[in-house]
């Protein structure tokens, strides 16, 4: 007996994702606009953007994404996810390499502030996005789920430390936050470190962790 088999078919109501900027090529640009959209998931809130690796968290408004990034040099690679569908792209970036970039993305709407402090002692954050170093706070949304990024051209060597501060709004006091540090992106050198932690108490720095740039 001969079975014949049909293709499967795509569900009526499938969720597509769609990334409409950018849509590939070259930039010398250090930060980038990403712009897309979501359909068929009319009650989604939320979608997931994954930079070079590292995912994030992004509102979804009427159907509609769109964040900063910093890119980074060389290939950069992005992949929108949501309600199981997925859009990918990559792009060329002809930017300066950078020692440390430290990324902060967290799980809902609060307030949160991430907080560098280089082996000088002096503290990167909002009240002070550049340092003597040459540190930087860029892509700074302290009120939707980030990312909030911290990047520095030339590293001294020492210990840098990672707080975030926690401000919080309304009633529910408990917020996790992800904390994702590449030091010498791109290159043989290239080192990735992540934490995870529960904050849960309003008006408070918590400290995440610390890491070691050595002497060249």
């Amino acid at each position: 007996m001969l079975s014949v088999l049909s293709a499967p078919t795509r569900p009526a109501h499938a969720a597509t994702v769609r990334i409409e900027t950018p849509r590939g090529g070259y930039t010398s640009s250090s930060s980038q606009r990403v712009e897309g959209s979501v359909s068929g998931a009319p009650a989604l809130n939320r979608m997931t953007l994954v930079v070079n690796g590292i995912p994030q968290d992004v509102p979804v408004r009427n159907g509609r994404f769109g964040v900063d990034v910093v890119v980074s040099p060389g290939e950069n690679i992005l992949e929108a996810r949501a309600a199981g569908a997925s859009d990918r792209i990559s792009f060329f970036a002809r930017v300066p390499g950078r020692d440390v970039k430290i990324v902060l993305t967290w799980d809902d709407a609060r307030y949160v502030d991430l907080w560098v402090t280089d082996p000088d002692g002096e503290r990167c954050y909002w009240a002070n996005p550049s340092t003597a170093a040459g540190g930087n706070l860029i892509a700074n949304d302290e009120t939707g789920f980030g990312p909030q990024i911290f990047t520095l051209a030339r590293a001294k060597p020492g210990t840098y430390n990672i707080d975030v501060q926690y401000y919080s709004k309304g009633f529910a006091p408990v917020s996790r936050v992800k904390i994702y540090a590449v030091l010498y992106e791109g290159t043989p050198r290239e080192r990735r470190m992540q934490w995870d932690f529960l904050m849960t108490r309003q008006h408070t720095v918590f400290h995440i962790g610390d890491f070691e740039i050595a002497p060249q």
